[in-house]
């Protein structure tokens, strides 16, 4: 397994016999999820059996398949960190972690490897995002392959590889694809998904419509793991990750299994390659020069901390962008707050974050402010492209917090075009999903 690059999961902890032949032969090892319910289970293992598939693994979301016959064909298993198979085996095991510490003990338990999984995917999931929780981790589990799952598409494949990842686990992503045995309404239903429609109850994320089953009060996630029978909806949740959003993409840009687990794999090796040669991050490069910094860095801006000028003249003497916060001051506190700021940057660059929602009387004056002194920049957050305007009319680059894929969307239609992708691991106001952004948020 160590030289595994890409796993793919059979999606929405359900068995599909044909994916998991078809991940096989596209290049992937191909994981069976044994599901919940274990005469499925046996069916499938059983059909596999008599396939023409040297080998492949299990995983087991839960500790209730007791009595499940394991085929030879088996190479290994995966479990949550926590649960056991509960039969004898010898089975290698990888463990999904969604902590640092289970990570550690996972390492110190003999496990084969470890599958970082973060909030963003289906199922089972901690609360640290997935790109947080790998920085966390990799630094510290050294002797065993890393496996990363959750919110991975071709781009996050490829960072998650160049920091030290084994490869990257898909699950819903393979939603759409034909060579699985989603029901074509369900897959027609995915096809619409952008994520926010997942949520986490008793710690598992999973698919919520209008018409979802009512739930008891405090459900537990043993409980919560009945209703993951089938796909009716009005009787079942469904097992699902934020990246159901890539799913639509990942179909359409490629079609078949065996042309995406190409892509992925050009993808690690081809991004790494270009990111030397570009240097995307060095000094002096086009966004650097576009904004008159050393480094194309921001410091992004934070109420009652970075609201100090010398705070900010630093940041802009150490070659980075730096925001002070108006926040909701008002009076001479926000007007000193910008002339002095501009006084000690002087010919640096530097910008003003305003909130979008402020009260418009509030936006008003800090407006007014801001138009006299005219720093280069400005940052609204939870605003709108017409509350740019202003400021752009006036020479200044105005940035828009997107902490939505909808709100990009309905923001390009209305001709914004320079944005900071804000995701839920960011302070204040945040969104759900974004990882990455055009600047990198950083407060």
């Amino acid at each position: 397994m160590k030289n595994v690059t890409i796993i793919g999961l059979t999606p929405f902890e359900k068995p599909d016999v044909n994916l998991i032949l078809k991940l096989h032969q596209a290049g992937a090892f191909p994981i069976l999820s044994v599901g919940h319910e274990l005469k499925a289970a046996q069916e499938a293992l059983d059909q596999l059996d008599h396939k023409e598939i040297p080998s492949y693994g299990l995983y087991f979301s839960s500790d209730n398949l007791t009595s499940l016959q394991i085929s030879e064909k088996v190479s290994l298993a995966i479990l949550p960190y926590g649960k056991s198979m509960n039969f004898s085996s010898d089975l290698p095991v990888i463990y999904q972690v969604c902590s640092l510490e289970d990570a550690i003990q996972a390492e110190l338990s003999g496990a084969k490897g470890i599958i970082i999984k973060g909030n963003e995917a289906g199922g089972l999931v901690g609360f640290e995002s997935t790109f947080v929780l790998f920085q966390r981790i990799i630094k510290k589990i050294k002797s065993i392959p890393v496996w990363v799952q959750g919110g991975i598409g071709l781009h996050a494949a490829a960072a998650v590889k160049s920091l030290g990842a084994a490869g990257v686990v898909l699950d819903s992503q393979l939603a759409l694809f034909p060579e699985n045995s989603v029901p074509k309404d369900f897959k027609d239903l995915c096809s619409k998904l952008n994520g926010t429609e997942t949520k986490i109850i008793a710690d598992y994320r999973v698919l919520v419509r209008p018409n979802s089953p009512v739930l008891p009060e405090n459900i537990s996630s043993e409980d919560l793991q009945q209703y993951f029978t089938d796909f009716d909806l009005s009787k079942s949740y469904v097992p699902m990750g934020q990246d159901i959003s890539l799913a639509i993409d990942l179909y359409e840009d490629f079609k078949t299994l065996k042309k995406l687990i190409f892509g992925f794999k050009e993808a690690m090796h081809g991004h790494l390659k270009q990111a030397k040669a570009l240097q995307i991050i060095d000094q002096d490069n086009i966004l650097a020069k576009e904004l008159g910094l050393k480094y194309p860095i921001a410091q992004g801006p934070m109420t009652r901390v970075s609201d100090v000028p010398a705070f900010a003249n630093a940041v802009a003497e150490s070659g980075a962008l730096p925001f002070v916060a108006l926040s909701l001051l008002k009076g001479e506190q926000a007007k000193a707050l910008v002339a002095d700021t501009k006084k000690l940057a002087g010919k640096k660059t530097w910008g003003v974050g305003i909130l979008g929602f402020a009260p418009q009387e509030l936006r008003d004056e800090q407006s007014s402010y801001i138009l006299e002194a005219k720093p280069p920049v400005v940052l609204i957050a939870g605003g709108r492209p017409a509350q740019a305007k202003v400021f752009e009319k006036a020479g200044i680059k105005t940035f828009l917090h997107v902490p939505s894929p909808a709100l990009l969307d309905m923001f390009l239609k209305e001709g914004a075009k320079d944005f900071i992708f804000e995701g839920r691991e960011c302070g204040g106001h945040v969104g759900f999903a974004f990882q990455y952004g055009s600047l990198g948020k950083t407060d």
